[in-house]
């Protein structure tokens, strides 16, 4: 998906969680986060990045994410914070 996309998919659709990479062409990950955020404080959103740093990890766990991953990712670990983000909301 390109950010308008995106941003269809989340307006109409209303997704459970969503996986938002740190870069994007169209906007800083962490900007289009927070975006998400004030739309749907609600919706469990987890970053992925290729350079994680603690900047990096504090800024997105303060703009909502409910984790951050480093690339590559490794799906075992994904998978299972999903499912326990999504599981939790019952």
């Amino acid at each position: 998906y390109n950010l308008d996309q995106s941003e269809e998919c989340i307006s109409s659709c209303t997704p459970d969680l969503v996986l938002l990479d740190a870069v994007l062409l169209d906007e800083d990950g962490i900007g289009y986060l927070k975006r998400i955020k004030e739309r749907d404080p609600h919706l469990k959103v987890f970053l992925v990045t290729a350079l994680l740093d603690e900047k990096v990890r504090e800024e997105a766990i303060e703009a909502g994410a409910l984790d951050v991953f480093l690339k590559p990712i490794n799906l075992t670990t994904i998978c299972s914070a999903m499912e326990n983000a999504l599981c939790a909301s019952g």
